[in-house]
């Protein structure tokens, strides 16, 4: 949904509450603005209907602002000018972000000595301007007013621009582009020019100017130490500080500052010779000593004459300008008081004319007469009478019908008995129907579980389950038989990376199921490569499972023949209950010797031994992960998790020492797929530390359409060529300089300990994840997502848990600065987890 821009029109001159804002612009979903046509907003914009005092106190005239919603109107606003066609609250105004839509003017850029602008110019104070002269754009500037001039001086601390203190950057025109760099909106009648965004600018070459002014400029100069030699000044003293630059240019042998310096050199004398700078220079070096206090007495004495007319001329130069001020002000004041007065006396016309046409309605209504009132209730009774009459012979005319129908249809009884005959029937049908509906179900589930790619694996449960029943060891029961999974044809590169990712992105889109776009079908393979466990979140029915076992059969890890056999794909639908590791891989059974696996078939598929299982990723799908704490019956495999160091093997318990270790692979991966509701187990913090999350909440993207399939790609690609292809070690992967500046933001945000609300720790582990993946994610040109927004929403934004209005502020502060890094993923997650806590008594949780 757009965001309607918006400046403030006129209030009513009853109601201040009631008010009109005009429509000048909007802003799409991808960030752009378009100037709006004044025909879809006629009668002068949008109905205010409450709060426009709110509006009035908090934007200024001009200032831009948005208005989140509005809704038609039910006035007749086509008959009447007076009414518009859309209506809005006050409370639903709101800033807008303050790197947004930054003014232009036509103005030459303010003086370099003074930063004093042009005296026709009236700029918004405090407000972050640029002005555009003969081609160029300078800027950013910050207007404020000081006697009767407008100073501008350049925009001081962080900006995407990135420039030095005291710096400005100078744009050519040529190089911007409209609509998208810069946008021309109209108010008020004029065409008024804006930056679209600082961002988008900061992306565009430019020259960087140094617009310190003279005054700083000696300011800088003197906290640099300069002129700290000098003892004490008295009368011939002053002159020295000139001197001291030399003596500070070879002292500091700097070669960045060599263009100030020139200019100090140039306006020191004039400094010293100007009465405010003057009074600077008297402040700091003569009232400190005797001698220079003695020397200003002496200066006065000599000069009182001439300084007090200088005075005087000054004092009488500043009252008529004041007065000039006052009589301005006091000229403009009476134009209004006037108009209002005109107003006033329209109204009060209109108020006459509508109090003599009441008048003259009453007269009508009085100038009827008794006897007219009795002759229309004379009339009115006739009516009534002629009605009843009517009404009576309708009446008879029914009951000889009624007659007529009794006298045809005697034999009700019979009728009754066919009728309680016929309902007989249709429960009979009825049940007939809901027995074949059932034999059909059954059909079909039996359909389903010969289909299921699983079959055998759950024949295989079935009958270890027998073998212990009959007290046979379980591991002398057959193995599964695994075929061996095709080769592709060629390596698995970086350089065939994209065209691989379009090759599984078109069977996402061909097949029936959730499609996939490029892009998310590339964060699939980079956190399957790089991550021991992946989560899938969202509602039932959003494609978590199907794509989960989708991915296996388009990475080929497994191949489909007449008895449904699997290689190196294992899918375990999570039991409720589960609290240990042996109901996910087993137990040793001591009293009779022997390990007994558990239903999952977990442990035979890490017992494999195949060429297909060592040199290809082995894939296992917890399906409904959280029924039970993922943290207990899955504790062996959390150290895992981590990509070095980690601990690849299970100490099952055997009493022979060769069976007692179960070796796990480093080509083993997991994907867990979960439900949030009252069955289900929280996701702890550790396994959230461990794990990108990768929500499937939204809609599922619509189909890109079909591509072909390339045959260089038909078969599976070795572990090490995917790891190869789509993993980096945390000591090579690195953020770009952009990337980093965000994300140290992102984490200084919810790691503030001098904030109220609880702090949200970010771990050296989650660091190096994020980073990973970015850098992975870089490399890749057809990524539409920032490669960082994405890594947010996986790994930063699942850890948010609190509550509390403090909390909430914390949140809100990083939407702000989401919002200004334009990461769209990460800010419609964070926005959607703020709207579920506001409901849920400010209690903010991801999950």
């Amino acid at each position: 949904m757009s965001r309607l821009i918006v400046v403030k029109g006129e209030p009513n001159n009853f109601n201040s509450e009631l008010g009109v804002v005009i429509p000048i612009g909007s802003q799409d979903m991808e960030g752009n603005f378009t100037p709006v046509s004044i025909d879809d907003y006629p009668n002068t914009g949008i109905f205010i209907s409450k709060g426009y005092s709110k509006i009035d106190e908090n934007f200024k005239e001009n200032e831009l602002f948005i208005l989140r919603d509005i809704q038609p109107t039910d006035n007749d606003w086509e008959a009447n000018r007076r009414l518009q066609k859309y209506y809005a609250l006050g409370d639903w105004a709101e800033h807008l972000e303050h790197n947004l839509l930054i003014p232009i003017f036509d103005m030459p850029p303010p003086d370099l000595a003074t930063g004093v602008c042009e005296p026709s110019r009236d700029l918004p104070k405090g407000s972050i301007f640029f002005a555009e002269h003969d081609d160029q754009i300078y800027g950013p500037f910050v207007a404020s007013r000081e006697d009767e001039a407008w100073i501008a001086s350049p925009l001081t601390g962080q900006s995407p621009l990135n420039l030095p203190n005291d710096h400005i950057a100078k744009f050519n025109t040529l190089d911007l582009t409209p609509g998208s760099d810069f946008v021309a909106f109209a108010i008020g009648g004029r065409k008024n020019k804006f930056i679209t965004s600082l961002k988008r600018l900061g992306k565009i070459n430019s020259e960087k100017i140094d617009y310190i002014t003279d005054a700083k400029l000696v300011k800088v100069f003197a906290k640099s130490g300069f002129a700290k030699d000098i003892p004490g000044l008295g009368k011939q003293e002053a002159n020295k500080l000139i001197q001291q630059l030399d003596a500070y240019r070879k002292k500091s042998k700097t070669k960045d500052n060599s263009p100030r310096l020139a200019r100090l050199e140039k306006v020191l004398p004039e400094f010293l010779n100007a009465a405010d700078y003057g009074k600077e220079i008297i402040e700091r070096f003569l009232l400190d000593n005797i001698e220079g206090r003695r020397y200003l007495d002496n200066f006065f004495s000599e000069h009182r004459d001439i300084l007090v007319k200088e005075k005087l001329d000054e004092i009488e130069k500043q009252t008529q300008i004041k007065k000039d001020e006052s009589t301005k002000e006091l000229n403009e004041l009476t134009r209004q008081i006037e108009a209002k007065n005109k107003q006033l006396t329209d109204i009060g016309r209109k108020v006459d004319d509508e109090r003599a046409n009441a008048e003259i309605a009453v007269k009508k209504i009085q100038a009827q007469t008794e006897e007219q009132a009795h002759q229309s209730l004379l009339a009115k009774q006739k009516e009534l009478t002629t009605k009843n009459l009517q009404l009576e012979e309708d009446g008879k005319n029914l009951s000889l019908k009624c007659s007529e129908i009794e006298s045809r249809y005697s034999d009700l009884s019979t009728i009754v008995k066919l009728k309680e005959e016929i309902q007989y029937l249709r429960r009979v049908q009825d049940d007939l129907n809901k027995a074949n509906i059932e034999v059909e179900r059954t059909v079909q589930s039996q359909r389903s579980l010969v289909a299921h790619p699983d079959l055998s694996t759950r024949l295989t449960e079935l009958k270890t389950l027998l073998q212990m029943l009959n007290g046979q060891p379980a591991l002398r029961s057959e193995q599964p038989i695994y075929h061996t999974i095709k080769a592709a044809p060629s390596k698995l590169t970086k350089e065939n990376r994209s065209a691989f990712i379009s090759h599984l992105s078109a069977q996402f889109q061909d097949e029936d199921g959730r499609p996939l776009t490029f892009e998310e079908t590339a964060t699939l393979l980079i956190c399957l490569s790089q991550s021991f466990l992946t989560v899938f979140t969202g509602p039932p029915g959003t494609g978590k499972t199907s794509t989960a076992v989708r991915l296996a059969k388009y990475l080929r890890l497994y191949e489909e023949d007449e008895a449904n056999q699997i290689s190196n794909f294992l899918s375990i639908p999570v039991g409720r209950g589960w609290v240990a590791t042996r109901d996910i891989l087993g137990f040793f059974n001591s009293l009779k010797g022997v390990y007994q696996p558990s239903r999952s078939g977990l442990y035979q598929f890490l017992k494999s031994d195949s060429e297909s299982a060592i040199n290809f990723t082995k894939l296992v799908l917890l399906d409904e992960a959280n029924l039970s704490s993922v943290e207990h019956y899955w504790s062996d495999f959390l150290g895992m998790c981590d990509s070095k160091g980690a601990q690849r093997t299970i100490d099952i318990g055997h009493s022979e020492p060769a069976e007692r270790f179960l070796r796990v692979g480093e080509n083993l991966r997991f994907i867990a797929t979960i439900n949030n509701d009252a069955t289900t187990e929280k996701l702890s913090p550790r396994l959230l530390d461990r794990a990108p999350i990768i929500n499937f909440s939204d809609t599922a993207p619509l189909s890109e359409g079909s591509a072909q399939v390339l045959p260089e790609f038909d078969g599976a690609f070795g572990h090490q060529d995917i790891l190869a292809t789509f993993d980096v070690s945390s000591n090579e992967a690195e953020l770009r300089p952009d990337q980093k500046s965000a994300f140290e933001e992102i984490i200084a945000i919810l790691n503030n300990p001098s904030q109220k609300g609880g702090a949200i720790k970010i771990s050296h582990r989650k660091i190096n994840s994020v980073t990973r993946f970015c850098h992975i994610a870089n490399e890749i040109p057809e990524m539409r997502s920032q490669p960082l927004d994405l890594a947010i929403s996986m790994h930063i934004l699942p850890l948010i848990q609190g509550h509390g209005q403090a909390f909430k502020e914390r949140l809100s502060k990083l939407d702000q600065t989401l919002a200004e890094l334009e990461f769209v993923i990460s800010r419609k997650r964070l926005k959607s987890l703020i709207e579920e806590g506001d409901n849920y008594a400010e209690s903010y949780s991801y999950f």
